[in-house]
């Protein structure tokens, strides 16, 4: 692996300001909490609880225990409503009863006082798998990996099939989030060719409503597959997904410096020719831009593969290969690869210290991707988590179990009273009713949920003998209820303390959990005259990841440096994505920098030029092809997609950035940027990103 390139003006500024105490550490997140990496838009834990499953069985549990449910991943989203799991029913489609294709609509009459809520952590499974099928090629990968872990295992896994590996055709700008979560939004980095991660998918494993587990084709079930391609979590929960994958290459990457002008020239160049034959001009596919916003510039970084068509280009590319993987087993020797009639990778020999082990992997190979596996990707779980399946019964019963016990003890004798004459009906009556009774406990919502469960159980009991009564008395220990396959039995010790749920069942149930404090405010980010400053670390950032280089496939590609995780996990902000048209590109941006720039688009004159435009990093501008999933982006047509991030609400005392609701306003409702926004008019939002439902601070 490379050394990943360090943006040092942002690195030196973000650590000098956390040793001083201006930054603080990040607190909380997935998958201790159920809010999103800053600790914003948290669930309500009154009413959702959180599970931590450790095998997929246990998500299927927990899927038919709770009515309610919402896979979630690393926390990556600023869309609390698609996050968090809804006690109310009519709010979420995952329900535990559902027909026998495990799919089901719900009515408004669904709801009762049984729901229940839960979010379902997918990064406790262990362990977490990737497979690769190098006879298609393809990767099986649980939906609780994240994005870089998968790139940097592919990227590694070094064959006699592949001597420099594998990749992922296209992927992300983020690419820390789980891969379950990127498929369900339809995460995507900028490729007209083989379009989002969505798109790339070949089959797709969830757990459905009804808790059984059913893989998804495009060849089994052609329809439905458009369906689960971006799902949002309204299907099911995404255990296990199958991707295409590419050989590794090396792709030559290319960045330039364009003013404004120039970059509106080749956005109406490009609108122009879609709008003449319905295709785009070839430089366009995987091309990303940067918006330099206090300085009317976009930095333009292209991308050109080592196994494209031309045999001139391929060696061109070949011809600056400067930086393999460590595991690469090719003899990339400057030599070689300035021979001219070199066109082709696989030409190359192989090293003569290769050497390939039992399962084909190479050597180094294989250590680097089992160490991945073991320590990175499996890595241990927090000790809240450890301590929470290890103790789980303990915890419990400490103080909790003797006050719910004395609570619902007239509950309990008038449920050991009705011996069944009229076929059970009587007590699931007072089931019922238990189940409605206002605890006065601290753990209510635990007593909620494991009455449903007891309800269930005795619904079942009564399903299993054509509905004849059972003399069973019931116990309650500690809010749970002890059982056997006959039935809901008093506990065999007599000591109403004694049972608790199986360790199965209380995963399944879940846990409480705490509301994790919000950040502080950091002033500096909203200042006016900090504004060419952090726009200019960001323009350095860029500059030290996209420069001129031929890396392979994995690291030429742009992704977010893992040395700024901790800044924009401890630094406010609210991301938006805005898709628009392509068929309309070059007017949308004509109207979004004639209203930046007022009028002056290349900031000639330096008063305009001082302005703060709103932003504290640089826009990011992709692009996609035309997919086939129902809930794609571009579903439609090819779209641009421009990526913006708010940092001065938060950070000015939840202060209106009135510029930068300016921009989302013409990208979200101008008739100039397409007719899928707000009332008709603007581009489409990205499902993952903020205010999908509504905002109070910006335009939505």
């Amino acid at each position: 692996m490379r050394v990943l390139q360090v943006v040092l003006a942002a690195g030196v500024m973000y650590f000098l300001l956390q040793i001083l105490g201006i930054i603080p550490l990040a607190q909380g997140a997935p998958p201790v909490d159920v809010s999103n990496y800053q600790n914003e838009y948290p669930c309500n834990n009154d009413t959702v609880r959180i599970v931590w499953p450790r095998t997929v069985a246990d998500v299927q549990a927990a899927v038919k225990v709770h009515t309610s449910v919402k896979a979630v991943g690393e926390g990556h989203s600023w869309n609390k409503p698609f996050m968090c799991a809804s006690s109310s029913a009519t709010q979420n489609p995952i329900l535990a009863q559902t027909n026998v294709a495990g799919f089901h609509l719900v009515t408004s009459s669904e709801t009762t006082a049984s729901s229940s809520a839960a979010n379902i952590i997918l990064t406790t499974i262990r362990p977490l798998k990737i497979v690769v099928d190098e006879s298609i090629p393809a990767v099986d990968v649980d939906a609780g990996v994240k994005t870089i872990d998968l790139l940097r295992y592919l990227g590694n896994y070094v064959t006699q099939l592949s001597p420099t590996g594998y990749t992922l055709p296209a992927f992300p700008w983020f690419v820390y989030q789980t891969i379950g979560g990127a498929v369900s939004t339809g995460s995507h980095g900028s490729s007209l060719a083989w379009g989002s991660l969505s798109n790339q998918l070949l089959g797709v494993t969830m757990v459905l409503a009804n808790g059984t587990l059913r893989t998804f084709t495009p060849e089994t079930d052609p329809f439905l597959m458009r369906a689960v391609r971006v799902a949002v979590g309204q299907l099911g929960i995404i255990t296990n997904l199958r991707f295409r994958l590419i050989k590794e290459q090396p792709v030559q990457r290319f960045l330039q410096s364009l003013s404004s002008s120039s970059f509106l020239k080749l956005m109406e160049t490009a609108q122009q020719q879609y709008m003449s034959n319905q295709t785009l001009p070839s430089w366009l596919n995987e091309t990303e831009f940067f918006w330099i916003t206090q300085d009317s510039e976009f930095l333009m970084v292209s991308f050109t593969r080592g196994d494209v068509s031309s045999p001139e280009t391929r060696h061109e590319v070949l011809a600056s290969f400067n930086m393999p993987d460590n595991t690469t087993m090719y003899n990339t020797s400057w030599q070689l690869l300035q021979d001219p009639a070199l066109n082709r990778l696989d030409a190359l020999p192989l090293n003569h210290s290769a050497h390939f082990g039992p399962d084909g992997l190479g050597a180094l190979a294989q250590d680097y991707t089992g160490a991945l596996l073991n320590t990175f990707i499996n890595a241990p779980l927090p000790q809240l988590i450890i301590s929470t399946y290890s103790n789980n019964s303990a915890t419990l019963k400490a103080g909790q179990a003797v006050e719910a016990a004395e609570v619902l003890k007239p509950l309990v004798a008038q449920l050991s009273s009705h011996e069944g004459s009229d076929g059970g009906h009587e007590r699931r009556r007072s089931l019922q009713k238990l189940h409605d009774q206002q605890l006065t406990v601290k753990n209510r919502r635990l007593f909620q949920t494991s009455a449903a469960i007891a309800r269930q159980r005795v619904m079942q009991a009564d399903s299993d003998d054509g509905g004849a009564s059972h003399s069973a008395t019931e116990n309650v220990t500690g809010g749970y209820f002890e059982h056997d396959h006959g039935g809901i039995t008093k506990a065999s010790n007599g000591d109403p303390y004694a049972g608790l749920l199986s360790m199965d069942e209380a995963v399944a149930l879940g846990n409480n959990w705490d509301i994790p404090p919000k950040k502080d405010a950091l002033a500096y980010y909203a200042a006016p005259n900090m504004a060419e400053a952090l726009i200019s670390i960001s323009r350095a950032g860029v500059l030290s990841i996209a420069s001129n280089n031929t890396p392979e496939a994995h690291e030429s590609y742009l992704y977010q440096p893992d040395a700024l995780l901790d800044n924009i996990r401890t630094v406010r902000y609210d991301q938006y994505e805005v898709a628009v048209p392509v068929s309309t590109m070059g007017d949308c941006f004509k109207g979004l920098l004639d209203m930046v720039y007022e009028g002056d688009i290349d900031s000639l004159n330096e008063t305009q030029k001082a302005k703060d435009k709103g932003f504290r990093t640089a826009p990011l501008i992709r692009v996609l092809g035309q997919e086939d999933g129902l809930l794609a982006y571009t579903g439609d047509v090819p779209r641009i997609f421009v990526n913006v991030e708010d940092y001065i609400f938060y950070n000015a005392g939840e202060q209106i950035n009135t510029a930068f609701k300016a921009v989302m306003a013409h990208l979200r409702s101008s008739p100039a940027c397409g007719n899928t926004g707000l009332e008709g008019a603007g581009g489409r939002l990205h499902w993952g990103e903020s205010r999908w439902f509504g905002s109070s601070h910006c335009c939505l």
